[in-house]
């Protein structure tokens, strides 16, 4: 055999490297059918062919062979590369931030910006710095019309457990002297309450949920006499119970889930939702409560508790989800408003693809808060604290005086801090830590009130519709036709 056609020492059957059998294998796996081959030279084509697609995947041998001189001085980082790709929806973003992924033509400032804050790298448009931070979502907020967001660069972060801790935090602040018991609906599993009770010591508690509570809020309830737990469902007769109570209420429900149901079944198991809050509402007549508020896709008005009258607010999300439509619905008294949803989906879509995006300054050192940058959510958390240190001092500031602005940014860098141990479920979370959209936190659930069980699911697969064009038909005006006849 000459010496052009002879092939390489890691192609023969003995003295073949570990890595070479692997390729070899590779390459039978998934090569394409040989009238299909493409290259006619000696060196192997380990690129894989998609035979939907009709391209190839991967790289051939020559480009190995060209790494290969290269990669022992690189060991590390590629060894880096690879471990971050492998986990897909959970990643520590400053390994990113050397990259160029974010676009330009804004200018160098624009450019600095990005770099140093990674939660706005997303805006599509030139950075706004904003002086002010807009927590509520107004009747005349703007819009921006829905598409889906498929392959989208998306860099906001969602926490779940943070996102409802701060909603919590900042209703007891502001509302929490209307009354000193509070009653929750929905408050499993609850890891983080016991911070909650903490930070409002002289509330009582009332925690009710049919899933099972979290050991730590358990052991807190052992000690604390102002936490009481309730494993059961909350019905119209547990509204009714504290009808007189006049209590703060707080709900947080959700029996929709869309791992185990069609869009179609999601829709009209929120709209069920929203019915059964609104009758715990009119039926306990609290002081104040801050509900769970997402309205159903699609064209249609929703008649629901108003959130523009008095002092009812919508407070926007805070690490919400990246692109969520869920809000915080503080309703007082019986008023109701007719929702417009597409209104609704849109102006919350410019909150998560715009507003959320945008520089709002604040005075908390980033470099103490590991993530912590200057968008909206990072701003918002400091915004609610600080509002927790103004109004309660005596909890956390020893001497009689008043405290300055330094020692109340202190000490709410101090919260942030603490709120990534309270609000991780391992234990092990930052704000640098991106949870992508797949992420699964607790395993799937059905819930039958009326017959007062919870069926656990598993990872069953969702039921497909068997129509091919979701309709999003209107589901609003039937939201609440009997509900006002004892009201009016």
């Amino acid at each position: 055999m000459s010496k052009r056609n002879r092939s390489p020492s890691w192609d023969r059957e003995e003295g073949d490297s570990p890595a070479a059998k692997r390729r070899r294998n590779r390459f039978e796996l998934h090569s394409p059918p040989r009238s299909q081959r493409r290259s006619p030279s000696p060196q192997r084509d380990y690129r894989r062919y998609d035979r939907n697609e009709r391209r190839y995947h991967g790289r051939r041998d020559r480009d190995y062979r060209r790494d290969d001189r290269h990669r022992r001085h690189h060991r590390d980082d590629d060894y880096n590369r690879r471990k971050r790709h492998s986990y897909p929806h959970h990643k520590r973003y400053d390994e990113d931030l050397r990259s160029e992924e974010y676009p330009h033509g804004f200018g160098e400032e624009d450019r600095q910006i990005r770099k140093e804050n990674y939660h706005l790298r997303q805006n599509p448009r030139k950075i706004k710095k904003c002086s002010s931070l807009e927590r509520l979502l107004l009747e005349d907020a703007p819009q921006k019309e829905y598409y889906a967001r498929k392959n989208e660069l998306r860099t906001t972060n969602h926490w779940g457990q943070r996102k409802l801790l701060l909603s919590e935090i900042e209703f007891l602040t502001e509302y929490g002297e209307r009354s000193k018991t509070v009653v929750y609906a929905g408050a499993a599993p609850g890891s983080k309450n016991e911070y909650l009770a903490n930070l409002f010591p002289d509330h009582k508690f009332i925690f009710v949920d049919p899933n099972p509570f979290h050991e730590k809020l358990i052991a807190a309830a052992e000690q604390n006499p102002n936490i009481i737990l309730i494993n059961a469902f909350f019905t119209d007769e547990t509204a009714l119970k504290y009808k007189d109570d006049h209590v703060l209420f707080i709900s947080d429900i959700r029996t929709a889930d869309n791992k185990v149901m069609d869009e179609e079944k999601v829709e009209d198991t929120i709209v069920a939702d929203n019915r059964m809050q609104m009758s715990w509402h009119l039926k306990m007549e609290p002081e104040a409560s801050m509900l769970k508020f997402r309205l159903p896709w699609g064209k249609g008005t929703t008649k629901y508790l108003s959130g523009y009258h008095g002092d009812a607010k919508i407070y926007l999300p805070v690490w919400g989800r990246q692109s969520t439509t869920e809000t915080r619905l503080v309703a007082i008294g019986n008023a109701t408003y007719d929702y417009d949803n597409t209104k609704y989906e849109e102006q919350c879509f410019f909150f998560n693809t715009i507003m959320r995006c945008d520089y709002y300054e604040h005075d908390v050192d980033v470099n103490q808060v590991p993530g912590l940058c200057h968008c909206y959510d990072c701003a918002a958390e400091i915004h609610i604290l600080k509002q927790w240190a103004r109004k309660f001092k005596d909890a956390w500031f020893s001497t009689d005086s008043e405290p300055t602005e330094e020692e109340i940014t202190a000490h709410v860098t101090r919260m942030c801090q603490r709120l990534n141990i309270e609000c991780a479920t391992s234990g092990n979370r930052d704000l640098s830590i991106i949870i992508g959209h797949g992420q699964e936190w607790f395993t799937p659930k059905l819930f039958d009130p009326e017959a007062g069980v919870v069926i656990d699911v598993g990872r069953r697969t969702p039921a497909i519709s068997t129509t091919n064009d979701y309709t999003r038909k209107e589901r609003g005006p039937e939201l609440n036709e009997d509900l006002f006849q004892d009201k009016d």
